[in-house]
């Protein structure tokens, strides 16, 4: 997908997540819809759709040191950005999550964004229930 595409996404599903939790306000939408981008930094580039920038475990390890809710919602911006990227169609090359220098094939790709995704949506529910 293109940017747009992905922040457009985001947007909606930051809003959907809006009406369900009162904690989450229009204002707390901002950066983590801006940062569903996030994962697309090293595009351009021989590895791009690397394990690194299309996760979530950057942002793990900032929710670990300082569980606040922006953090969660960035978790699950990115997370919404791999589920974006998800193509159910047998690819190749590009599409790939890249691992040290080779890339995984189609279908371990697809489960790791579709991971990602689950990931984020689990950091939030953490947040929302227990913190």
């Amino acid at each position: 997908m293109k940017r747009k595409q992905h922040l457009i996404v985001a947007l909606m599903f930051l809003i959907f997540i809006n009406f369900i939790s009162s904690q989450i306000t229009i204002s707390l939408i901002a950066l983590p819809t801006a940062m569903t981008i996030f994962p697309d930094v090293d595009a351009g580039t021989k590895y791009h759709r690397n394990i690194f920038t299309h996760s979530i475990i950057i942002w793990i390890f900032v929710f670990i040191f300082n569980p606040m809710l922006l953090t969660a919602l960035v978790c699950l911006g990115v997370g919404v950005h791999c589920l974006c990227d998800i193509s159910l169609k047998t690819k190749g090359g590009f599409y790939t999550i890249k691992w040290y220098r080779k890339g995984f094939n189609y279908k371990w790709s697809t489960i790791w964004l579709l991971l990602q995704f689950i990931g984020g949506s689990v950091i939030l529910g953490v947040w929302l229930l227990w913190i």
